[in-house]
């Protein structure tokens, strides 16, 4: 072979290499600004889980219970829904974040004998304790995140006074909803009050949904009749106030339904 079609050859071989090798540079700044994004959007769904507890410890740990603007001393309007939903005293009753709550100890004033408390803040949770006493014994607790809490049997009745509107992602708000579903029995009660569509927009400097029927219902699902629907003025331990809103359901899953209704036919 002669040496200038050596040459050429060799000199085209070294062009592509160099060609390639630029666009391959090229390449390297959008693989790298991908992944990037990808971790970011990673990043930004963790917290929403991972840092809760540290969150909510820390707010506990800082304040007494009458320096949070939740405070009540008598949760009147959840007595009453409870009260609404005719259970026996026997009845299973779940407290949703429940935490620091005076609920568990008015219902065990009233007489209901098997109780339990939710919280994500293992502080609060011994706080309960610590008030309850002996009584605390009788009581079932939870220190679980209730967007993954697996249930060890089912509640007749669910009780959440302002979780639910902290669970600002679609997916929180599914993963809620799951739980709901597994821990609470068919045709059981669920109690849920949020910050009203006048509400705050935050809560201990984290951002919140506000609800009214029409969106709660559409995003609880048609299983879920709407029985009560109640609003709330909330005056804060520093005499603010805060619009909540108190829904009460029942769950009614689809086979319950299907069932109810042969059970109609034949009679």
């Amino acid at each position: 072979m002669k040496l200038g079609v050596i040459l050429h050859r060799t000199s085209w071989g070294m062009y592509r290499i160099k060609e390639l090798a630029a666009r391959v540079a090229a390449l390297i700044p959008k693989i790298m600004e991908s992944a990037s994004q990808e971790n970011t959007a990673a990043s930004a769904s963790i917290p929403s889980r991972a840092h809760r507890q540290q969150h909510w410890n820390r707010i506990y740990e800082s304040k007494g219970p009458q320096d949070v603007s939740w405070y009540q001393r008598r949760p009147d309007m959840s007595l009453a829904c409870i009260g609404a939903s005719g259970l026996d005293k026997d009845a299973c009753i779940l407290d949703v974040g429940g935490g620091e709550s005076t609920l568990v100890d008015f219902l065990l004033d009233a007489g209901y004998k098997r109780l339990a408390v939710l919280d994500v803040s293992g502080v609060a949770l011994n706080h309960s304790r610590l008030r309850l006493g002996a009584r605390a014994g009788s009581v079932e607790w939870f220190e679980e995140d209730v967007i993954s809490f697996v249930p060890p049997h089912r509640f007749d009745l669910w009780h959440d006074r302002a979780v639910f509107h902290f669970l600002t992602t679609d997916d929180d708000r599914r993963r809620y909803v799951a739980t709901l579903r597994k821990t609470l029995q068919p045709g059981g009660t669920a109690i849920l009050s949020t910050f009203a569509t006048n509400g705050p927009p935050k809560c201990s400097g984290l951002d919140v949904m506000r609800w009214d029927e029409q969106s709660i219902v559409a995003e609880l699902g048609a299983e879920f009749q709407l029985h009560e629907v109640h609003q709330e003025t909330h005056i804060t331990p520093w005499k603010s106030e805060q619009s909540f809103v108190c829904f009460r359901f029942q769950w009614r899953p689809a086979r319950t339904l299907r069932e109810g209704g042969d059970r109609q036919e034949r009679v």
